[in-house]
C-alpha cells in the first residue's frame, strides 16, 4: 500500500507530495479509460488533460506523463482557471477539491460530452466526478462512478472497478 502525507511542503523532507502521488495515480487511472474513436481527431491525438485548482497538481502531473504514452498516445497536460471552465476539448479534467467547491467547471463544456472528472474533493463521485481519490493515512482508495463514465461517453476497465474501494452503479 502506498503512504501519502500531508498536503503541505515535503520537500525538505525527500518524500513525495500529495500531488506528485496522485499525479502518479492519475497517469496510471488514464490507461484504464476507454475512449470512443470519436473522441479523438485522428489516430495520432493526444490525450487532453486538464488541471484546474492546483499549480503543483499541474506540474507534477506534467513530469509524471512527460514521455509516457497511454493507449500509444502522448498525454498534453493543459492548467485551467475556474473561468475557463472545461471549454477547451479535454478528454479529461482533474479539479482540486479547492476548485471543486466553486463547482465552475460544471457550467461549460464546448464539446458534446463532457471530459472525465476527476477530483480528490469528498464525495466527487457522489457530485459528478467519474473517478474520486481520497487521500488516507494508508495510501490512496479510489471511487468510481458508472453514470459519470456514461455521461463522459467512457467505458472503465473492470480492472480499475475491481481496485476502487467504492463503485456508484448505474441506477436500475
Amino acid at each position: 500500500m502506498l503512504t501519502l502525507w500531508p498536503r503541505r511542503d515535503l520537500s525538505a523532507t525527500g518524500l513525495p507530495s500529495a500531488d506528485k502521488v496522485l499525479a502518479n495515480y492519475l497517469h496510471k487511472i488514464i490507461g484504464y479509460i476507454e475512449w470512443p474513436g470519436i473522441a479523438f481527431a485522428d489516430p495520432a491525438a493526444s490525450i487532453v488533460v486538464g488541471v484546474m485548482g492546483s499549480q503543483d497538481m499541474f506540474e507534477a502531473l506534467s513530469r509524471a506523463v512527460s514521455g509516457r504514452p497511454v493507449h500509444g498516445r502522448t498525454i498534453e497536460v493543459r492548467q485551467l482557471v475556474a473561468s475557463e471552465g472545461a471549454s477547451t476539448n479535454l478528454h479529461l479534467l482533474h479539479v482540486s477539491a479547492a476548485a471543486w467547491a466553486v463547482r465552475a467547471h460544471a457550467k461549460a463544456a464546448s464539446r458534446e460530452r463532457p471530459p472525465v472528472l476527476t477530483t480528490d474533493a469528498l464525495g466527487g463521485v457522489d457530485q459528478g466526478a467519474t473517478i474520486g481519490f481520497t487521500l488516507a493515512e494508508e495510501g490512496v482508495r479510489i471511487e468510481a462512478s458508472l453514470p459519470a463514465a456514461d455521461v463522459a461517453g467512457v467505458k472503465l476497465s473492470s480492472r480499475l472497478l475491481v481496485v476502487a474501494d467504492r463503485v456508484v452503479e448505474r441506477p436500475k
